[in-house]
């Protein structure tokens, strides 16, 4: 019988070859259609899975309130945040900041040439601790806790120095008039295509106090991102119960008016939110 179908279709298929090709062509596109959506919803779903600890981390951002009303969602927040959070609330184990420089993109010097970094940020030492950036070229151990120091992503070193053993080179950040000399720590691998967090060129936060002009327990300006990094065993329900408390904490102290600090698992950055300063 099944023999028969065979012959059937084959014969078919000779004695009307327009109408084959038509089928098979159709067949062949929606195939090709179905998996090339398929490897892109996969794609969508792997932000952040090069990082560990993905599922621990979280980031902190502001609600704009009138009243009781959320006007704005701010992704910046104030520099001490980070660390009062990690003091304050249990079932935080770590924290970092990232500080983004110049946006949209910054100038440097090297050997008396100028060119254009896209991305830098300023950023704690507990940020390699965090965020899975493998170090090619350096050690991690000092890494980010002196002033002017700079990591490096792999494209950049090779596109500038034309290697990536570049630890102990020199380079100068330059803002208006000023310039200020910076030391490569270290060289990191390019951040992946599926990450929020990608940058060129990293420095170390000290640097922000001896040269940038920041005050320490500075509450006046709202421009730095908060990463936290949570327990393994603590509940998240848990945890946003505790910045509630740690909200009306700071409002009773005067250190905020009309601002909330909300978090936001850093797996759900990519697909669901959109704030400003994104």
């Amino acid at each position: 019988m099944i023999k028969n179908y065979f012959k059937i279709a084959w014969r078919t298929i000779v004695k009307d070859k327009s109408f084959t090709a038509i089928n098979l062509l159709g067949l062949a596109s929606g195939l090709a259609i179905t998996l090339m959506i398929v490897q892109y919803v996969r794609f969508e779903l792997s932000y952040e899975n090069n990082h560990p600890k993905a599922n621990q981390l979280v980031r902190i951002t502001t609600d704009i309130l009138n009243g009781e009303s959320v006007v704005s969602q701010d992704v910046e927040t104030y520099p001490p945040l980070a660390r009062m959070l990690k003091e304050q609330l249990p079932e935080v184990v770590n924290s970092t900041r990232a500080y983004p420089i110049g946006e949209p993109n910054v100038n440097i010097e090297i050997n008396q040439k100028q060119y254009i970094i896209e991305k830098m940020f300023a950023v704690d030492s507990s940020f390699f601790d965090m965020f899975n950036y493998p170090l090619i070229s350096g050690t991690r151990k000092g890494l980010m806790t002196e002033v002017r120091q700079v990591v490096l992503s792999e494209s950049v070193a090779m596109r500038y120095f034309n290697s990536i053993d570049v630890v102990g080179e020199t380079l100068y950040y330059i803002g208006g008039r000023d310039k200020v000399l910076f030391t490569v720590a270290g060289v990191a691998e390019d951040a992946p295509t599926n990450t929020h967090l990608k940058f060129d060129m990293l420095i170390s936060y000290p640097t922000m106090f001896s040269d940038f002009g920041e005050e320490k327990g500075n509450w006046s300006g709202n421009n730095t991102l908060t990463y936290l990094e949570l327990g393994e065993s603590a509940s998240y329900d848990k945890f946003v119960s505790s910045l509630e408390s740690f909200n009306e904490g700071l409002v009773k102290k005067e250190f905020v008016s009309d601002e909330r600090f909300i978090s936001q698992k850093v797996g759900d950055i990519h697909l669901y939110s959109k704030k400003g300063f994104e």
